[in-house]
């Protein structure tokens, strides 16, 4: 009987081991999700920044292009 009392308790204690090294793996892979998503939303948000950056210098290259182009079509119809 005390033989078999103190398997139980060995029982328990490697299933209490077990259970904690369960729970270590799941908090260690739940950081890790929770670090890859917020890397994804730095990556999102930078390039949103990029973009809010970028554009209006590409509206302002398009209004100078198109302005040009009515130019030289202006002087090429003054031309004849």
């Amino acid at each position: 009987m005390s033989n078999m009392l103190s398997r139980m308790d060995d029982q328990i204690m490697q299933a209490k081991e077990e259970a904690q090294s369960r729970k270590d793996i799941l908090d260690r892979v739940e950081k890790w999700i929770l670090a890859l998503e917020e890397e994804n939303w730095l990556e999102e948000y930078e390039k949103v920044r990029d973009y809010r950056i970028i554009l209006p210098f590409q509206a302002n290259c398009l209004e100078i292009t198109g302005t040009n182009w009515q130019l030289f079509l202006s002087y090429l119809y003054l031309k004849q």
